[in-house]
């Protein structure tokens, strides 16, 4: 059965739709898939010059597209697509203008956030490195260079996150990076390698060798920092916690100790404290073994370059936690 179907490229304004009595306003692509399935397998077109037989209903279909002058269905119904108006791409440019206000700020606080967490894992191991020089070396670290822990105790040492060097402060105890400016301290990285300062050791010193405690021994009292010498007066002895700098246990006989000057606390290379023993010293002043010293709570005279107290309760926001008490013995 065939059927005649009529194509007016005139007709109304689109240019992809036959017209006929039985397809009106029907799109060109259904109307061709149509009339293909209407063909005989071993029908042949001369006009159309193809062998149906021979190339299928795919060849037939493609055939008469190009004499029709249009390509796949596909193709047609994408040119009838309008494009990106301007509004439209104003609006994308928008968004995406806004999602980038939102996200720099963001990115902003990661990056100063590695590189602080990068600056504090390499301040950590040149911490590491200066503990380990402390204990096994004879005196301590007293250099502002920690390449000079190169080789024995540091494997690499690098700059900064901002290209600087690691400063040791060996006076306060402390590794740091100057932090972004370099300059003012409020944005500086700090660690302390020391432990907070507190009495480590009080040792009975026989200056005349003579196996007895008397007069013109010492007792050497030991620190675990440096020592600040900028407080004014004699430290003060008392047998309480409560009261004075240093405070000794019952059994020690306070008044054969000579007050010792904070101005005689020797230089910056200290962390010792040296008291001496009046010449009525004698075995009853001291029992050594039992009788112990430890740092007052209300300590303000003993305090390290940090400005901290040892042990202190003097300045509430700098004190230290209290230590136990230290048992005297002999050198």
């Amino acid at each position: 059965m065939a059927q005649r179907i009529i194509f007016d490229k005139y007709h109304g304004t689109d240019r992809n739709v036959f017209v006929s009595p039985n397809y009106s306003g029907v799109p060109l692509c259904e109307l061709l898939d149509e009339l293909v399935e209407l063909l005989p397998v071993t029908h042949s077109l001369n006009k159309l010059d193809v062998n149906y037989q021979r190339n299928g209903r795919g060849k037939w279909r493609a055939k008469i597209n190009s004499l029709l002058g249009f390509g796949r269905c596909d193709i047609i119904l994408r040119m009838n697509k309008q494009a990106f108006s301007l509004i439209e791409l104003l609006i994308v440019v928008t968004i995406i203008a806004i999602l980038v206000g939102v996200a720099l700020p963001y990115y902003q606080d990661y990056v100063k956030e590695t590189r602080l967490t990068k600056a504090k894992h390499e301040l950590d191991i040149i911490k590491q490195a200066l503990i380990k020089h402390d204990t096994f070396e004879e005196r301590a670290y007293v250099a502002s260079d920690p390449r000079v822990l190169l080789g024995k105790y540091l494997q690499d040492l690098p700059r900064d996150p901002w290209g600087r060097d690691y400063e040791v402060d060996w006076l306060k105890g402390q590794v740091r990076s100057l932090g972004p400016d370099h300059s003012l301290e409020r944005d500086n990285i700090t660690v302390d390698y020391k432990p907070p300062l507190t009495l480590q050791k009080a040792t009975w010193v026989d200056t005349d060798n003579n196996r007895q405690v008397s007069g013109g021994d010492f007792l050497r009292l030991e620190f675990s920092r440096f020592l600040n010498a900028s407080a004014s007066g004699n430290l003060d002895y008392s047998n309480s916690s409560a009261t004075g700098d240093l405070w000794f246990s019952e059994d020690v006989v306070i008044g054969t100790l000579i007050p010792t000057a904070t101005v005689d606390i020797p230089g910056y290379y200290t962390n010792e404290i040296l008291i001496e023993l009046a010449t009525s010293a004698s075995d009853l002043t001291i029992k050594l073994g039992s009788s112990t010293v430890g740092i007052a709570q209300a300590n303000k005279k003993i305090m390290d370059f940090s400005g901290r107290y040892a042990n202190g309760t003097y300045n509430a926001t700098v004190k230290e936690a209290p230590a136990v008490e230290i048992i005297i013995k002999a050198n």
